[in-house]
């Protein structure tokens, strides 16, 4: 088994081996200009089955792959993990909507200003794409955060209630 395989493997065993039932990957090298996408995707049907209690979920991350964006290629996969900073980088959050019967993680990926999460370079508001895709796109799965910058010591209050804010918005 070559080593992407392997990995592939591994993650899917050790995220099983814990009871959670995503795994989220970075399917492709980002930087890369040329990538097989349907192997890709082949390479991950065959591993997934070992596993089926884990759903083996594709990111949008980046792509350098000329005449494509990360929506693009993930519309071969069965489950997707949608992260706010990428869809914002590509513009592409809109078109999520078509696919999210699939999605089954959305990263709340921002900077934390005071104790309010920011889109940086987005055509949209971080509390705009939340309330859209809790209440719009009725998404009721699993929400990340992935907080971006310097999250030291000194801001640990901040975050903690800037996460109680956002858990009293989704339970409304």
């Amino acid at each position: 088994m070559g080593k992407g395989k392997r990995l592939i493997y591994d993650s899917l065993r050790l995220t099983s081996g814990l009871g959670a039932d995503i795994c989220v990957f970075h399917l492709w090298d980002t930087r890369k200009e040329e990538l097989d996408i349907t192997r890709l995707r082949r390479t991950l049907l065959d591993i997934a089955p070992h596993f089926p209690e884990v759903k083996a979920s594709v990111e949008n991350v980046p792509t350098h792959l000329k005449g494509s964006t990360p929506f693009d290629l993930l519309q071969i996969f069965d489950y997707l993990t949608l992260d706010l900073r990428w869809a914002a980088f590509y513009k592409e959050l809109d078109a999520f909507e078509s696919i999210v019967d699939r999605i089954v993680n959305v990263h709340l990926r921002g900077r934390l200003e005071e104790e309010k999460w920011i889109l940086d370079q987005s055509s949209f508001d971080f509390y705009e794409a939340l309330d859209k895709i809790k209440n719009v796109w009725r998404y009721s799965g699993l929400f990340t955060i992935e907080p971006e910058g310097n999250m030291d010591s000194s801001c640990f209050r901040r975050f903690v209630r800037s996460v109680n804010s956002l858990k009293a918005r989704m339970d409304e």
